[in-house]
C-alpha cells in the first residue's frame, strides 16, 4: 500500500510538473504570437504604445510560471523590447529580475548581467558599463561572458585610443584571470582562462606572450576544444606576422596531433591555398593531395574543388599538359559539379595567355550554349543556378555587356526577393555607367533604384552615384 501511494504522489508530481512546463510553454507562444503582430511600421512609429502589449503578454508568463525556463525567457524578451523604447532604467530593472531564480548554473544569470552592463554602455554611461562588465567576470569567472567581459572592456579602449585606462584594464584583466587559474586549479576549465589570457595579451599586441599561453593550452590540455584550435590559431598568427615557415610548422604539429579533427580537412585546403598564393606549387599540391587522401573520399562536390585547385597549380607553374589532364578527369568524373563548370575559364585564361585569342572565345562560346542546356533542362536544380553564374561570368570575360543586361533583367524577373531584386537593379545601373558609358540611362536606373529600394542596403552607394553622375 505504501508502495502504491509512493507510486502515486510520484506520478503526480511529474505529471504536474509536465503540466506546468506545457502551460508556461503554451502562454510564451501565445505572447510571440502578440509580438508578431506588430509591424516594424508600427514601431517605428510609436513604439511605445505598440510594443505595450507585447510586453503585457511576457509579463504575464513570468508573474504565472515565475521558475520556469521561459520566465527568464520573458524577461530577456520584455527587456529587449524596452531596450526598442529607450527605457533603459526599466529594461536593466526588468534583467535583475533573472538572477533571484536563475543564478545556479546555466546562462541566464551570465547573459543577464552581461546584458546590463550593455544598455548602460548603449546609453553612453561607460563608467557604470564598465564597473557591470567587472560584476560578470567577478560573479561567472569560468563562463565564457566571465572570460570575455574583461577583454570587452580593454577592446573598448583600445578603440577611444585610451591608452592609460588601456594599460589599467589589461593589467588588472591578467589579475583576474591569475585568480580564476589559482581557484580552477589543473582542471579543463584552465583551458578555458588560458585561452581569454591569450586574447587579452594578443589585444594588447604581446603577440609572444600570446603564443606562449596558446602553447601551454596545446601541451597541458591537449584533450581540451581549445588545444587544436590553438595551434591554427597559432599559425594564423605567424602568417600575419610574415613568417610563413612557422606558420606551416605551426600546421604540421597541428596534423601530429589532431589528424582525426573534424576540422583537419579544411585546414589541409587551408594550408594548400597559402602555399599557392606564395606560388610554392609542388607543396601546395602535396597539402592538396593530403586533403583528397585524408579526408574528402567520399564527397563529390569537394573532391572536384581540390582536383580544380591542383590542376590551377600545375597551369599557374605553367606546366598545361598536367593541368589539361586535371580538368579532364573532372568533366569526365564529376561533370555535374561547379569546379567542372569553371573548366572553361581556366582555359579561356590559357589560351588568351598563348595569343590565341579565337580559341579562347570559342571556350567561352561553348561553355555559354552548355550552360543554357544546363539550365533548360532543369531550370530550378543547384547546378543550374551554378550555370546561370557561370554564364554571366562567361559574357562579362567576354565583355559582351548587351547579354550580360540581358542575363541581368531575365534575373530580375525571375527574382522573388526584395533584396534579390534590388541588387541586380543596382548591377544593371553600374554596368551602364562604367560599361556602356551611358550616363543620363544610368542616372535614370539609379533614380529608379532608389524610388522602388529606398531603404536597400545599397542604396547609399546608388546615391552616391546619383550624385557624381548628376554634377557631371
Amino acid at each position: 500500500m505504501k508502495k502504491l501511494t509512493f507510486l502515486l504522489l510520484f506520478t503526480f508530481f511529474i505529471t504536474g510538473c509536465s503540466s506546468e512546463s506545457y502551460r508556461a510553454e503554451k502562454a510564451f507562444y501565445q505572447a510571440t504570437k502578440v509580438l508578431k503582430g506588430v509591424t516594424a511600421e508600427q514601431i517605428n512609429a510609436d513604439p511605445a504604445s505598440s510594443l505595450a502589449p507585447a510586453i503585457a503578454s511576457f509579463e504575464k508568463v513570468v508573474e504565472q510560471y515565475p521558475t520556469s525556463p521561459k520566465a527568464a525567457e520573458s524577461l530577456f524578451k520584455i527587456a529587449d523590447l524596452q531596450f526598442t523604447q529607450k527605457r533603459f532604467k526599466e529594461a536593466r530593472e526588468t534583467l535583475k529580475k533573472v538572477l533571484p531564480n536563475f543564478s545556479r548554473g546555466g546562462d541566464w544569470a551570465p547573459n543577464a548581467r552581461f546584458r546590463i552592463a550593455q544598455l548602460y554602455e548603449a546609453e553612453g554611461r561607460w563608467t557604470e558599463a564598465e564597473k557591470a562588465y567587472w560584476e560578470v567576470a567577478d560573479y561567472h569567472p569560468v563562463h565564457q561572458r566571465g572570460f570575455y567581459a574583461p577583454l570587452h572592456i580593454l577592446l573598448h579602449y583600445k578603440q577611444l585610443k585610451d591608452t592609460s585606462n588601456q594599460n589599467i584594464a589589461y593589467e588588472k584583466a591578467l589579475e583576474h584571470y591569475e585568480q580564476a587559474l589559482d581557484a580552477a586549479g589543473p582542471i579543463q576549465a584552465s583551458a578555458s582562462i588560458k585561452n581569454a589570457m591569450a586574447l587579452v595579451h594578443l589585444a594588447q599586441n604581446h603577440k609572444e606572450k600570446a603564443r606562449e599561453e596558446w602553447l601551454s593550452i596545446a601541451q597541458d590540455f591537449p584533450s581540451s576544444p581549445f588545444a587544436p584550435l590553438a595551434f591554427l590559431t597559432l599559425a594564423e598568427l605567424s602568417w600575419k606576422d610574415q613568417n610563413p615557415e612557422q606558420a606551416f610548422s605551426d600546421y604540421e604539429r597541428f596534423f601530429r596531433v589532431f589528424d582525426r579533427h573534424p576540422l583537419a580537412g579544411r585546414t589541409a585546403v587551408h594550408a594548400g591555398m597559402l602555399r599557392l598564393f606564395r606560388k610554392e606549387f609542388p607543396e601546395a599540391r602535396d597539402w592538396f593531395e593530403r586533403a583528397l587522401r585524408d579526408y574528402f573520399k567520399t564527397r563529390p562536390s569537394e573532391i572536384a574543388d581540390i582536383k580544380l585547385l591542383i590542376g590551377k597549380t600545375y597551369q599557374d607553374e605553367g606546366k598545361w599538359e598536367d593541368a589539361e589532364r586535371y580538368y579532364g578527369d573532372l568533366e569526365t568524373n564529376y561533370s555535374m559539379t561547379a569546379a567542372a563548370l569553371q573548366i572553361p575559364f581556366a582555359r579561356f585564361l590559357h589560351y588568351k595567355a598563348t595569343g590565341d585569342v579565337e580559341r579562347a572565345n570559342q571556350t567561352l562560346d561553348q561553355a555559354i550554349a552548355h550552360y543554357k542546356k544546363l539550365v533548360a533542362e532543369d531550370p530550378h536544380s543547384k547546378i543550374a543556378q551554378y550555370a546561370k553564374r557561370f554564364m554571366f561570368q562567361a559574357y562579362t570575360q567576354k565583355e559582351d555587356w548587351d547579354q550580360v543586361m540581358l542575363s541581368a533583367d531575365q534575373e530580375l524577373q525571375g527574382e522573388t526577393s526584395e533584396d534579390g531584386k534590388g541588387r541586380w537593379l543596382f548591377l544593371k545601373a553600374l554596368i551602364t555607367e562604367n560599361r556602356l558609358k551611358d550616363r543620363e540611362r544610368a542616372l535614370a536606373l539609379y533614380q529608379d533604384f532608389l524610388a522602388q529600394y529606398p531603404g536597400h542596403p545599397l542604396s547609399h552607394m546608388a546615391k552616391s552615384h546619383q550624385e557624381v553622375l548628376a554634377k557631371a
